[in-house]
């Protein structure tokens, strides 16, 4: 049983490319409506990367400890930047829409949506990474150990 690179590639672009999707046509729709609402705009697409980053994180997470099981079983070789290259292929299709639209945002959308695609590929590699460690920020964030009451 393999873990091809390809289907983890293409699970983070298609994440990726819905919620820049979605953030275009919500942004779109915003400026048109309602032109003086700029600010609003700027917090469709803060709120969209941070999703999308959220959401990167769990599947790269996840593939990242479903290759763990498969290295320690001689299935698969280690790979340590197979996060980073599943998080750069699914970046190109992000800059190229990136570019084709770069004359219908605003400069801080711009900026907010260079930043997510950036994102991408730091949380698509370290989160791969400590998937493969079995460290997780889920459970560090929400889940706290009981003191212990020793006497």
């Amino acid at each position: 049983m393999k873990s091809p690179l390809w289907r983890y590639a293409l699970r983070l672009t298609l994440n990726s490319f819905v919620y820049s999707a979605l953030t275009f046509l919500l942004y779109l729709g915003i400026i048109t409506k309602w032109p003086d609402l700029g600010g609003v705009a700027i917090a469709v697409a803060i709120v969209s990367a941070v999703m999308s980053i959220v959401y990167i994180y769990s599947i790269s997470w996840k593939t990242g400890e479903r290759d763990r099981n498969l290295v320690k079983f001689g299935h698969l070789t280690y790979q340590p930047l197979r996060g980073l290259w599943a998080g750069l292929v699914s970046a190109v299709p992000l800059l190229l829409t990136w570019v084709q639209t770069w004359q219908l945002t605003s400069t801080p959308v711009k900026v907010i949506s260079f930043a997510g695609i950036v994102g991408l590929v730091a949380m698509a590699t370290v989160s791969y990474q400590l998937g493969h460690k079995l460290v997780s920020m889920s459970f560090r964030l929400f889940y706290k150990k009981k003191k212990s009451n020793s006497k």
